[in-house]
C-alpha cells in the first residue's frame, strides 16, 4: 500500500478530528476536505467507516447491534438531513456520500481492494470499473452480496489481507458484519457503502446532479424505486427526534435511552 503522506494526519502534527453527537452517535463534522482527511487517517491503520444518513441513525436507536457497530466506526455524514440537523444547533458540516468518499480514498494511493455486495456478478463489474478508473487499485477478492458465506469471507481476508474492503450489503447488515470482521483483519479499512457496488458496476445510476445539488437525492431514490417509500416514516422520526434532542440539550438535559423503543 502506498499513500500520499502529505494528505494524512502526520505523527507529531495531528489535527483533531471534529465530531459532534447526534441521536447517540458521534458524527465527524467539517468541510468535505476535513471529512476526507478524517477518513484517510485510517488508511494503513485499519478500522471501520460508516456513512450514516437519517434513516440509519433512526434505526440505530432501536437496533442495539447497529448502535454498537456505529459506536465502533468513524462516522462520515451522508445525507443532507444530518447537515441540516447540525445547522440548527449552530454546527457546520458538509456531507460526503459514501459512493464518492470511497473513490476519493482510492485516489490517495495504491491499495488492494475487496468488494462484497450486490447480485451475482455486480461486485466483479464494480471491481473492473474501479481498477480501470484508479490505476493504483488492485483486486484482493470479490463476493456477491446475496450468496456469500461468512467463513469464505474470513478465509479471503486471511489470505489476501486487503488494504480496503467495500461492504455493500445495506444497513444494518453491513455495519454489523464489519464490526465482526474488525478483529479478524485489524489492518484492513472496512467501509459500509450500501448500494454503491450497483453504482460502480453500472447496473444502477445515481441521482442527476440537479437532485444532488438541491439535497434531494433521497427523493430521486424514492421516485426511481417506489419500494423506498417505506422509509418516509423513519425520515419523519428523524426530524421529530432531532428536534426533541435539540430542545433537551438547550435545557441542559440529555438521555439517549429516551429514544429507544
Amino acid at each position: 500500500m502506498a499513500v500520499q503522506k502529505d494528505f494524512l494526519y502526520g505523527e507529531g502534527n495531528e489535527k483533531k478530528i471534529k465530531t459532534s453527537p447526534l441521536l447517540g452517535q458521534e458524527i465527524v463534522t467539517g468541510s468535505k476536505e476535513e471529512l476526507l482527511r478524517a477518513a484517510a487517517s485510517l488508511l494503513g491503520r485499519g478500522g471501520a467507516i460508516s456513512t450514516p444518513n437519517p434513516i440509519m441513525l433512526t434505526e440505530a436507536l432501536r437496533n442495539e447491534q447497529l448502535s454498537v457497530a456505529l459506536s465502533r466506526s468513524l462516522n462520515i455524514p451522508d445525507g443532507v438531513g444530518i447537515a441540516r440537523a447540525f445547522a440548527k444547533r449552530g454546527i457546520y458540516t458538509e456531507v460526503f456520500p459514501g459512493v464518492e468518499l470511497a473513490e476519493s480514498l482510492l485516489r490517495l494511493g495504491s491499495f488492494s481492494l475487496g468488494i462484497i455486495g450486490g447480485k451475482a456478478g455486480v461486485a466483479a463489474l464494480a471491481m473492473a470499473y474501479l481498477k480501470a478508473t484508479h490505476s493504483g487499485t488492485s483486486e484482493a477478492f470479490v463476493m456477491d452480496g446475496y450468496s456469500y458465506k461468512k467463513e469464505e469471507l474470513v478465509t479471503s481476508l486471511e489470505k489476501t489481507s486487503p488494504d480496503i474492503v467495500f461492504v455493500c450489503l445495506g444497513t444494518p447488515s453491513q455495519e454489523i458484519l464489519i464490526s465482526e470482521l474488525l478483529p479478524i483483519s485489524p489492518r484492513t479499512l472496512f467501509i459500509g457503502l450500501g448500494g454503491s457496488a450497483d453504482i460502480y458496476s453500472g447496473t444502477k445510476r445515481r441521482a442527476p446532479k440537479v437532485f444532488r445539488k438541491m439535497g434531494l437525492e433521497w427523493l430521486y431514490r424514492i421516485l426511481s424505486e417506489p419500494r423506498r417509500i417505506k422509509n418516509i416514516p423513519a425520515l419523519l422520526d428523524f426530524l421529530a427526534l432531532t428536534r426533541l434532542e435539540r430542545r433537551k440539550n438547550a435545557k441542559g438535559k440529555g438521555g439517549r435511552s429516551l429514544y429507544r423503543g
